[in-house]
């Protein structure tokens, strides 16, 4: 497993080239989530779990993190 809040890594397609059973991705605006979530969908994994989290209340700034496992991985 990786945790990694490097969207440009995603988007190259480094972290799926790695092959690993599961990541855990923080993004820090559910716009690019969705963008790379095309990315890891398109290199073999599925998104398990997302979770909203707000660090900076009053604002509009969400963040998530969200867990990928790799599909046919043991887990």
């Amino acid at each position: 497993m990786v945790a990694s809040s490097e969207e440009r890594r995603v988007r190259s397609g480094e972290i799926v080239e790695l092959r690993l059973d599961s990541i855990v991705y923080v993004s820090y605006d559910p716009s690019t989530l969705g963008r790379d979530a095309v990315v890891l969908a398109g290199g073999g994994y599925k998104l398990v779990e997302v979770q909203p989290v707000d660090m900076f209340p009053q604002t509009y700034h969400i963040e998530t993190i969200s867990l990928w496992q790799r599909r046919g991985a043991a887990g």
